[in-house]
């Protein structure tokens, strides 16, 4: 089931009106991250199944918005920085599974590197620094596709994380799954 650009508006409308507040996995993921060493974490980690079906949260708010299920990850791209990078699932959906956690710790990672290409691109054309030479200069991996997803440019870092969960298959790259 695909959920409506209109839905998601109203859910984020909802939630910062004060929804927030009975929002349990937020406090209890703080607290849970500062015992655990945990990467990805999801509904399991914080609340009891029957706060699930009792909690104003989610007999609330999540039901209203068709939600249910959560997966969610701290990142950060930049040490003064901090992203909570979630990823939602309705009710008629299974709760995450442990290789859905692990797909999404790697998936969250990729993204937090993303984040860091971006502001060091930012920083690279404050400091006049061609686009070129600055993706030649990362330690990070970056690749370049064009419209149909064949890799047109790809720094050294970016070779050498292939052999790290990425494959390039006919000039594209992939995931190994």
């Amino acid at each position: 089931r695909r959920v409506t650009r209109s839905v998601s508006a109203k859910a984020h409308e909802d939630y910062d009106a004060g929804a927030w507040k009975q929002d349990i996995r937020w406090t209890r993921a703080t607290e849970y991250l500062y015992r655990t060493a945990a990467g990805a974490i999801t509904d399991r980690h914080l609340v009891t199944p029957e706060e699930m079906e009792t909690h104003p949260f989610y007999t609330g708010f999540q039901r209203r918005h068709g939600l249910r299920w959560i997966i969610s990850m701290e990142i950060s791209p930049d040490p003064h920085v901090l992203v909570a990078l979630s990823v939602h699932r309705a009710p008629d959906k299974p709760a995450y599974s442990d290789d859905e956690l692990a797909r999404f710790e790697r998936l969250a990672r990729n993204v937090e590197l993303a984040l860091r290409l971006g502001i060091r691109l930012i920083q690279a054309e404050l400091t006049n620094v061609s686009l070129g030479e600055a993706l030649t200069r990362l330690s990070i991996g970056v690749f370049v596709l064009d419209n149909m997803g064949r890799v047109v440019f790809s720094n050294s870092a970016a070779e050498h994380s292939l052999n790290d969960g990425l494959l390039l298959r006919d000039e594209r790259l992939t995931t190994r799954n």
